[in-house]
């Protein structure tokens, strides 16, 4: 909606410079291209229909797809972001290092205000009194705001996504693709395990559907996207398509509708029979030919098995996971991939003081800096997210890099048990007196004592042994009165 009134409202001198930055590949447009996924007409998405394709979604502790057809696991990945929007899927990640970035506004807008709203942000963009380039970062911002990390808790967009856009001439450099699967990622998450809404841009699931079904076609009297302008992301014409089917998201769903979710419905379940002339799935719907030229040297990447990042949220992508979908997977030995991607630990973004993202989620920005050795055909884990057994009996040590380049020592311990062994002291873990060390884990951290960097080695000490012999004395004691 926002995104389809500003298109409407900018001038036409405008709208030639964006289209000219697009087609030629200029500052900015790797965002700029989602602008070609608006309709010519209001559409909205179909929550009757989004509904019934989530119904399919399990997410467990480890692992999270739909499953489809008795027991074939899919899922939404970076390969479908890149065909379905044009999106660039590898580069630098969006994490910021300052999340209270309090005069971004009036840097760029001259506005001083830590929140500005989406008609505000329009405002400036149809304001032929500013500069293009102004206008370009404030159409960003929104691009940003709608549909890289759309959620429902308001109209408002934050001074923290300004990082990643202020220069124009380092837009493109962005993974923006991974982070508006990450985002989606997050939501679809959040409303499995919390039953909130599903934050997120939602019609990359309508769009992952239709490409592997091609059966849902036919039930909504769509024709195939192969004849539509190749100048837009092959998500474009579904969403003009499927327009008419979201009309009517807010009313009783209506007996025709009804009727084509119950084919759905039936679609989604069939059995997969490798034998049937006309199967479901269609497990591989792209080829290189549904790309823009520019774009042909990441489809390499769409297996890359790491952390997917979108500003605070950092999710898996777990390519492995849905191999089926792969044919460069076929016959590929999978059993160990992904092996050093552990639970990543969620910083919220409270408070009022500043958050490094960045540092926070050091180890997995290793991780992303290091996808070339992480695709799934060839999985090869970095040395220093996997160390050696011998290792963790060592002090764990730390080198301070800048903040815009930060990276692991060789020596940092980055196991499971070193993370779980003891309590935060800002990125280090301190040991607490008269508790028991797990066993694969005799040696602790390094501790904080009055300032002074110690090591301190124990499995049961006497502290822990007093305070169970004083535990039972309490219990015998309550028992006695």
């Amino acid at each position: 909606m926002s995104l389809y009134k500003l298109w409407s409202e900018l001038d036409e001198d405008f709208k030639l410079l964006i289209n000219n930055r697009i087609d030629n590949n200029g500052d900015g447009s790797s965002l700029l291209t989602l602008l070609r996924l608006i309709p010519g007409k209001r559409v909205e998405i179909s929550t009757f229909l989004l509904q019934e394709f989530m119904t399919l979604y399990e997410h467990t502790e480890n692992d999270f797809y739909f499953r489809v057809c008795g027991q074939q696991h899919m899922n939404v990945t970076l390969e479908d972001v890149l065909f379905l929007t044009n999106l660039p899927i590898i580069g630098r990640p969006i994490v910021p290092t300052d999340n209270r970035d309090q005069d971004a506004f009036y840097r760029l807008f001259s506005e001083r205000t830590s929140l500005l709203s989406l008609v505000k942000l329009r405002n400036i963009c149809c304001d032929t009194n500013r500069n293009s380039d102004e206008r370009i970062k404030a159409v960003l911002l929104m691009i940003v705001t709608c549909l890289i990390a759309p959620n429902g808790n308001g109209q408002n967009c934050k001074t923290s996504y300004v990082q990643f856009i202020e220069k124009l001439d380092e837009v493109n450099s962005y993974a923006w693709g991974a982070a508006m699967l990450a985002y989606l990622y997050q939501g679809m998450k959040e409303w499995k395990t919390k039953d909130k809404a599903i934050d997120g841009f939602t019609w990359l699931v309508m769009g992952f559907f239709f490409s592997h079904f091609r059966g849902l076609y036919t039930i909504f009297n769509i024709t195939a996207e192969e004849n539509q302008a190749h100048n837009k992301p092959k998500l474009a014409y579904l969403i003009e398509s499927l327009g008419r089917t979201g009309a009517n998201h807010h009313k009783k769903i209506n007996s025709a509708l009804q009727l084509q979710l119950n084919l759905v419905h039936e679609l989604l379940r069939q059995e997969e029979n490798i034998e049937a002339d006309v199967r479901p799935i269609t497990w591989h719907p792209y080829n290189l030919e549904m790309l823009p030229p520019h774009l042909h040297d990441q489809i390499q990447y769409r297996t890359v098995v790491a952390p997917l990042f979108c500003y605070n949220y950092v999710e898996r992508h777990c390519p492995h996971v849905v191999a089926k979908q792969f044919e460069v997977l076929d016959g590929v030995e999978l059993q160990d991939v992904g092996s050093d991607m552990k639970t990543i630990k969620f910083k919220a973004n409270r408070g009022n003081c500043s958050i490094n993202f960045r540092d926070h989620y050091k180890k997995e920005v290793v991780q992303w800096d290091e996808i070339g050795s992480r695709l799934a055909e060839n999985f090869q884990p970095a040395q220093q997210s996997t160390p050696e057994p011998e290792a963790a009996h060592q002090t764990p040590t730390f080198e301070v890099s800048p903040t815009n380049s930060p990276h692991l020592s060789e020596q940092v311990d980055t196991s499971e048990a070193g993370e779980n062994a003891g309590e935060n002291v800002g990125h280090r873990k301190r040991c607490r007196p008269g508790m028991a060390t797990p066993t694969s884990y005799l040696v602790t951290g390094p501790r904080v004592n009055k300032g002074l960097w110690v090591n301190k080695k124990f499995t049961h000490s006497d502290d822990h042994v007093k305070a169970i012999w004083a535990k039972r004395k309490r219990k015998v004691c309550l028992i006695s009165v």
